[in-house]
């Protein structure tokens, strides 16, 4: 029904954007998509592991991660989860953007822009760097 649906969408945008103009549009989104397609998507991407398959990963590869006090988990700890869900995947840096939730594009757009311009101009990382800011 479309009274549950949005409770759920408005409750989920309320931790993907500190930003309330993308709130809404978050919402504007989910409630003009199809549903079907919508579910099927959100089933996908919940129940996909992806991790056993790391291991064959043989690029850099630079994990963004965001970090807000409002998440009421603490940093090492979110910071502990990311390290060892990627912990098959050699070489890889980890990096920490705080002050933002989901979209951190939206929430530190410079800081995200900076770090991934920094990515790309990496050519190739000695060894597996922690980079928590």
């Amino acid at each position: 029904d479309e009274q549950p649906f949005e409770q759920q969408v408005k409750a989920s945008v309320s931790i993907l954007t500190k930003q309330d103009d993308k709130k809404e549009l978050l919402l504007k989104w989910s409630k003009s998509s199809d549903r079907k397609i919508y579910a099927s998507y959100l089933k996908e991407v919940m129940s996909y592991d992806a991790r056993p398959e790391l291991g064959g990963v043989s690029c850099p590869v630079i994990v963004i991660h965001a970090y807000d006090e409002a998440m009421r988990v603490p940093q090492k700890r979110l910071h502990q989860l990311y390290t060892t869900a990627y912990a098959k995947l050699n070489g890889v840096s980890i990096k920490t953007i705080s002050g933002s939730f989901h979209f951190i594009m939206w929430d530190q757009p410079e800081r995200f822009i900076s770090t991934v311009k920094k990515a790309l101009e990496t050519k190739k990382p000695n060894k597996a760097v922690d980079t928590t800011r």
